[in-house]
């Protein structure tokens, strides 16, 4: 879910679609410095005007040619065009073979590329059991504004290069959405990168977490400051833990940091308001489980509460579908209708005010476990309003949302 607040967000394309998706580009508008990048990119081939400015700072085009080498003998590991880089890495690096050969090796398994339909969005293909990944990097990729810091982002020459490879990999991923000529985009260079491996399904969820981590460390050296502390900033919330003692009315205080809500999914649970106060109520401590008074002394009952002092501007609310059964020993899950508003209030301690959240993405989940199953993704489209569903390479128009007079929708499979 995102705030109501108005966002900065790209330009229509010159053809005047209200899309964000850039359209298949043809031979006619090829830009001659940029045309060699067009098998590298899945067929893309980039024009004029947005697009071109996509794919020269994607590549790193427009970075100056590195000059250090003129007095020096060594690779300057840190610049991304390094002609002394590339020559020690020739041997290694398939980046600098030839993509027939490396075709010619992988024979049967390069999937047949379908041309992109001209206002639908790319899709991206399931290496195996990677469904997880893809479904979050659409929901990323859809958030212009996220998006917009993946393209501004530069490193700085002391930055560490593994986590400049993975954001100039996932620039690359996301240029590829944009403007590919392919239907279907393969991220297998960032799946590998990662070290994901593609026949282990993962919980969506601590992927997300694991992945936000990973992105504000790499963005946190970024040479543009409106990058580096991006993702704390639109994506951490703070709780705040208070214990107040009932005998001497004195409060505990404790604060934490937050990047999703999970909130508890029970049989009597039917709209995610009720998912809220269930995980905001208060809690009596008593008899046995009293609490140990530091002012008082002693164990006295008291009450504790947690609040949400500070809300992000784009909040993640899992669905904790997922519950230990004691008798069989396992956790199962819990398949139960929760009606999801498709905008949200929130009452923001911090600032004291009413906080409003349009939902624009529903991460589904299919099967009996987190470490099976199937992932799909249904995301609003932040220009157009209208909802697409992402099931790995096969995007066809949204099913949750139906009518615009709709102001919930209902799902036993939602969890993100």
């Amino acid at each position: 879910m995102s705030p109501t607040a108005a966002r900065d967000v790209p330009a229509p394309s010159p053809s005047g679609s209200p899309s964000i998706i850039g359209e298949p580009l043809t031979l006619e508008t090829t830009s001659t410095n940029l045309a060699s990048l067009a098998d590298f990119i899945g067929g893309a081939i980039p024009g004029q005007g947005e697009c071109e400015a996509i794919c020269k700072r994607a590549f790193n085009l427009h970075v100056p040619r590195c000059n250090y080498h003129n007095n020096k003998g060594r690779s300057c590991v840190d610049h991304p065009k390094c002609v002394e880089r590339a020559k020690s890495g020739m041997k290694s690096a398939p980046f600098w073979r030839s993509i027939s050969l490396q075709v010619s090796e992988l024979g049967d398994v390069v999937p047949a590329i379908t041309e992109a339909v001209p206002g639908v969005p790319r899709g991206l293909r399931n290496l195996g059991a990677t469904c997880f990944f893809n479904v979050f990097v659409q929901c990323l990729f859809w958030n212009t504004m996220f998006r917009q810091i993946v393209y501004d982002h530069e490193a700085t020459v002391d930055s560490g290069d593994y986590d400049q490879t993975v954001l100039v990999e996932l620039k690359v991923l996301f240029t590829c959405l944009q403007v590919s000529s392919s239907s279907t985009i393969d991220p297998t260079r960032l799946v590998t990168l990662l070290g994901l491996r593609i026949c282990h399904q993962q919980d969506v969820q601590e992927f997300t977490h694991l992945f936000l981590t990973f992105l504000q460390s790499g963005l946190s050296s970024s040479a543009t400051p409106s990058c580096r502390q991006f993702i704390t900033q639109q994506f951490e919330g703070r709780f705040v833990h208070k214990t107040t003692c009932l005998r001497c009315h004195k409060a505990s205080v404790r604060r934490s940091s937050f990047t999703e809500l999970c909130l508890p999914v029970t049989k009597q649970v039917f709209a995610i308001e009720t998912c809220l106060a269930l995980y905001l109520h208060s809690e009596r401590l008593s008899g046995n489980n009293r609490y140990n008074c530091g002012v008082c002394n002693d164990k006295c009952n008291a009450d504790r509460s947690l609040e949400l002092e500070h809300i992000p501007p784009i909040l993640h609310i899992q669905l904790m579908r997922f519950v230990y059964n004691r008798k069989s020993q396992t956790k199962v899950k819990l398949h139960i209708a929760v009606d999801i508003p498709l905008v949200l209030t929130f009452q923001n301690a911090e600032a004291q005010d009413l906080v409003v959240y349009d939902l624009t993405a529903v991460i589904l989940h299919t099967g009996e476990s987190t470490h099976s199953g199937h992932y799909i993704a249904e995301i609003r489209d932040e220009l157009s309003g209208q909802w697409t569903r992402f099931n790995d390479g096969d995007v066809s128009p949204g099913h949750l949302v139906s009518g615009s007079s709709t102001r919930y929708i209902s799902s036993d499979t939602a969890y993100i």
